[in-house]
């Protein structure tokens, strides 16, 4: 079992009013934001991650603009920190708003840059991005699925292009000449994530060998998931599993193209486990354990939610407890 340790970050002494006004975000004042506060939660955040690191954590970030629930104003500028920061656990971006983004080659390269300076840590989810953000980004809500599905693949293919440069011509992004430095440690592309609620969008995590995840979804994560499993069974040339043999939450099928299966039991995330490079695409292989007994749960809950290290810490006693 992986265990995804996520903070927003958040400025919560500005709720209050941000309740009172009906909003948290966009449209909040940031006159209620104080520096010095704000410079001690960053701290605080960060030295919380820290310590995710030390006790076997995985750990998730975020990025949200406008807003006082979200102080990660850009995924790779916290990620750099915490890379710097600890040695073990997997790094996940869940996500760089690319459909919001005007520079898609500077999203690869940045995450580029941080799985080498990781050493092949990164997690890389390439999101849409928030509904409540289209107006700061100033985006077209009637295009954003097309611009962002020309983003990821202009993102992936600079990523894992090593004979380049090469050039773009697509809808809504130009580029005469694409050649990143650094490229990534791990070939072709560190794991790519994405976010949904949709069947489709399971359907087409699937055939992209991505995971997928939803957020406090249980009603739309169910349909979705049970597409990603079918679709990716389609994709690897197996029978398709009926109703009556699948599994509710968990299901173990070879992955479409780097090789995998759908092992999660988790409310929020569906996605195959990456491949042992000697093992066959119909063999299972995660590439790490966290040591941490499914008695954690509940103490990984309030970590969760709260954002404070005092769960942490009695994750930490609980595994000194066992051991």
């Amino acid at each position: 079992m992986r265990v995804w340790y996520f903070s927003e970050m958040a400025y919560h002494p500005a709720w209050e009013e941000g309740l009172q006004r009906g909003s948290l975000r966009v449209v909040l004042p940031n006159r209620n934001y104080d520096p010095q506060i704000g410079h001690q939660l960053l701290n605080r955040y960060l030295d919380e991650f820290a310590l995710c690191d030390e006790v076997g954590l995985d750990i998730m970030v975020n990025e949200h603009h406008s807003t006082s629930t979200c102080l990660t104003i850009s995924v790779p500028m916290a990620l750099a920190i915490i890379a710097r920061e600890t040695k073990r656990a997997r790094l996940l971006s869940l996500g760089t708003p690319i459909a919001n983004r005007p520079d898609p080659v500077r999203v690869a390269e940045e995450m580029a840059w941080l799985d080498v300076l990781s050493g092949g840590r990164l997690e890389m989810g390439l999101v849409k991005g928030a509904p409540y953000e289209i107006a700061p980004a100033n985006s077209n809500p009637a295009n954003l699925m097309r611009r962002y599905w020309e983003a990821h693949d202009l993102i992936l293919k600079a990523l894992s292009t090593t004979d380049g440069p090469f050039s773009w011509e697509g809808e809504f992004f130009h580029y005469r000449t694409v050649n990143i430095w650094p490229r990534p440690l791990q070939q072709p592309t560190p794991p790519v994530w994405m976010t949904g609620l949709s069947v489709e969008t399971g359907r087409m995590a699937a055939e992209r060998g991505h995971v997928v995840g939803t957020l406090l979804s249980l009603s739309a994560a169910g349909p979705m998931f049970e597409a990603y499993r079918q679709r990716a069974r389609e994709w690897a040339g197996l029978p398709v599993l009926t109703a009556s043999l699948m599994p509710p939450w968990s299901a173990s099928v070879p992955r479409a193209r780097r090789g995998g299966g759908v092992p999660i039991s988790l409310p929020i995330m569906c996605g195959p486990p990456r491949l042992s490079p000697s093992r066959s695409p119909t063999h299972l292989a995660t590439t790490r354990s966290l040591p941490i007994s499914l008695c954690s749960r509940r103490a990984v809950g309030a970590a969760a939610l709260s954002g404070t290290a005092t769960a942490i810490r009695s994750i930490r006693l609980q595994r000194q407890s066992i051991s």
